[in-house]
Parts: structure tokens; sequence; C-alpha cells
């Protein structure tokens, strides 16, 4: 898993440039109608998890961002600090369904984060390096998770 983590420490930066791209009009939702939203961070250690099959899971309001090979980035849409973990939950036991199960994943909604986008997509993949540093697999993480950021 140290080649994994190390992976994603190299390309922190070029994942938290591109999801910030991609959520752009999430926030000026969540700016203009106060609606919230989440982001869900997925590291699979194998190819299985394809693309197509991660948007058959999701609403159609919900965005996958696909990051790569390995590292997926899913916009929960108009999803509340009360129930973005159940999502994140939802989408990984689909993904365990489907027998992938070495996976480590994190979570972060913007109700915690006060418009502060950069802060959440920074420690949304921090969050994800943790969960792999620490062999959190198959379990959700999010920032109230530990003393990790």
């Amino acid at each position: 898993m140290q080649e994994s983590l190390k992976f994603i420490h190299d390309k922190q930066t070029d994942y938290q440039k591109i999801i910030l791209k991609n959520i752009e009009n999430f926030i000026y939702r969540e700016e203009r109608y106060s609606t919230p939203f989440a982001i869900m961070l997925i590291y699979v250690d194998t190819h299985e998890c394809k693309s197509e099959n991660l948007v058959e899971m999701l609403r159609k309001t919900d965005l996958l961002i696909d990051l790569d090979s390995h590292v997926k980035a899913i916009v929960f849409d108009s999803v509340s600090n009360e129930f973005y973990i159940k999502a994140a939950e939802n989408i990984e036991y689909k993904l365990e369904t489907k027998k992938i199960n070495l996976l480590y994943s994190s979570v972060v909604d913007s109700e915690n984060y006060s418009k502060n986008y950069t802060k959440m997509v920074h420690d949304l993949v921090e969050i994800l390096e943790y969960a792999i540093e620490n062999n959190f697999s198959n379990v959700v993480l999010d920032n109230d998770e530990g003393d990790f950021l």
C-alpha cells in the first residue's frame, strides 16, 4: 500500500485541481440556493472498478469524476451533513456487492467548510491518505474520524 500512498500523495495537487474544476456548478448552487453537497473519494486497488459501473450506482444529479484508474470522486448533490456519510456508505456497500473488496474512501460535506472549497477538497485527499496509511479498508472516513487533519 505504500506505493499507492506515494502515488496519491504525488498526484494530490492534480486531484484537487480536477475536483475543484468539476464542482463549480455545485459551488454555484450552494452559494446561490443554499444547496449543500458532499464529495466522496475512492481508491480501489484493482482495475475492476469501471467508471460505467459506478455511474449506474449514482443518482442522476450526482457526478462521477474519474481521476485515474484507481481513484474516483463522487459528488453527491443536495446532501446535507446529516446524510452524507450514509450516501457514501451506500456506494461502498454497492461496490462490495460487486466483489470489489479492497477499497479506501473518504467523504466531506460542504456545510462543514463554510464555503472554503479548497480546504474541503484538500481535506478529502488527506483523509483518503490517512485511510490508506492506517489500513482502514472498507470503512468510510470523514473529517470527524480523528486528529489527522
